[in-house]
């Protein structure tokens, strides 16, 4: 079984490599011995999207968007979203109070129905949408979560707000990077970036076409032909 230290890691792994994703979930969900974890964000468009999730949530997700549960889930209530606060954990008698799981159909008939029966989640800050959190569910007969559970997804909450913010980060450098690159290489004449040792760092496209014929590249230096 996962540890918390493991689910760490799993976590900035998946910030290398999105493929780690999903593993990263399933060790979030085993921390409070959870079917499955996704991550979710509120869109411009007002509408949720799942980034990521266990494996064992495809019904539930695949489910809710094809027969409109989505629709009836109280999580989703405008009016309940603006109550949630970054750096907070919600279960769900913060959400519908203690005892009327069954009053409601997306507690009484759907989730039962796809194995579940509780959850809790961690609004976190990120680029995916705001709100954004990490959502946690279980089936019915291990009982609502408590709140050492809470606590143990805020804490583990925290490393995905910081591996998304990492990921953002380094996106942006790279399509900066790209976009000056793709500039630089399009420029009508040729041009050279050295370092202070006048070696090359960037060459543009009609550069390379001067290489040999006009400049040596002799000990990884640019510099005139010897003539």
């Amino acid at each position: 079984m996962p540890t918390f230290s493991d689910a760490v890691y799993r976590i900035y792994e998946a910030t290398l490599s999105p493929d780690h994703w999903a593993s990263a979930m399933d060790a979030i969900a085993t921390l409070s011995g959870s079917e499955g974890a996704f991550l979710g964000a509120k869109v411009p468009s007002g509408r949720w999207q799942i980034d990521t999730h266990s494996p064992k949530l495809s019904e539930f997700i695949h489910l809710s968007q094809a027969e409109k549960w989505w629709q009836q889930n109280p999580w989703l209530d405008r009016s309940i979203e603006v109550g949630f606060r970054v750096g907070d954990v919600y279960c769900d008698q913060d959400v519908i109070g203690e005892g009327r799981a069954e009053e409601l159909p997306y507690y009484s008939q759907f989730l039962p129905r796809v194995g579940l029966g509780w959850q809790m989640a961690a609004a976190i800050q990120s680029d995916l949408g705001a709100p954004t959190a990490v959502v946690v569910q279980r089936a019915r007969a291990k009982g609502p979560y408590v709140r050492t559970e809470m606590d143990t997804l805020r804490q583990v909450s925290r490393h995905v707000e910081q591996s998304l913010r990492i990921t953002s980060h380094f996106a942006g450098e790279r399509a900066a990077h790209a976009t000056a690159t793709a500039a630089f290489d399009a420029m009508d004449r040729a041009a050279f970036v050295l370092d202070h040792e006048q070696k090359p760092l960037l060459i543009n496209r009609p550069a390379r076409n001067l290489m040999g014929r006009y400049f040596s590249h002799e000990d990884g230096r640019l510099a005139p032909p010897e003539t």
